[in-house]
Parts: structure tokens; sequence; C-alpha cells
């Protein structure tokens, strides 16, 4: 979890100054974090609303990728 924390705050101070660069391998829960944190840290420097990392019980990650949709004709099963 320390990487993920580190992740988060390395994002923060990048969206501060508006730097794109992602440290981190695409799609990983550290890179998912830093976007994050760079999503709270441009907007402080936007002057709109913000979290800092301490108001964050613990730095959410995104969910992974979405599921494929399903191919044309086939039915969903719902369960219950």
């Amino acid at each position: 979890m320390m990487a993920l924390d580190e992740a988060w705050k390395r994002g923060f101070k990048a969206g501060e100054v508006f730097s794109k660069h992602c440290p981190y391998s695409d799609e990983s829960p550290e890179a998912r974090s830093w976007f994050l944190g760079w999503n709270e840290g441009s907007s402080k420097s936007l002057g709109f609303p913000y979290k800092t990392f301490t108001q964050w019980s613990r730095p959410p990650v995104m969910p992974g990728p979405l599921p494929r949709p399903l191919p044309l004709g086939a039915a969903a099963v719902l369960e219950p």
C-alpha cells in the first residue's frame, strides 16, 4: 500500500504544475493512484475544490478495465 500512497502524492504534485508524465507503467495500480492524485492537484491549481492525501482514508484505485460488450444477439444472464 505504501507504493500507492507515494504514487498518489507524486501525482498530486505533478497535477499542481500540470505535468502529464506519469512515471508508472500504464494500467498499473500505481499509475491509477498517480492519476487520481494528479486530478486533485490540478483541481487545486485551477481553484476548484480538491482533497489532500490526508483527507482520503487511503488513496482510491480506479477499477480495472470494463468488461467487453456482449456480441450482437447474445443474451446477458443477470444473477439475482
